[in-house]
């Protein structure tokens, strides 16, 4: 499915995962990205190594190899899910 969401956020669906806290660690925002959806991580209080240790272990838990995720990184907005390489 192509809307103007998936398009801006290069995600599969236009599913975007609430950022709720307590809930939305690592291992659900991991879930929603590989599903194809964007998934979050809540961290509104949460100290900021504890916030790069979740992103951390969710991108263990992905298909996004690191290699490619730096290669996204230095080319800008709009990371494509594993599933959506066009």
């Amino acid at each position: 499915m192509i809307t103007e969401v998936t398009k801006l956020l290069g995600i599969q669906y236009p599913v975007i995962q609430g950022g709720m806290a307590w809930v939305a660690e690592h291992h659900l925002a991991a879930a929603v990205s590989e599903a194809g959806g964007l998934g979050l991580i809540g961290g509104a209080n949460a100290p900021g190594e504890v916030v790069r240790q979740e992103i951390r272990k969710a991108r263990e838990l992905t298909a996004l190899a690191s290699s490619e995720h730096r290669r996204h990184r230095q080319s800008g907005f709009g990371m494509k899910s594993a599933k959506q390489k066009n």
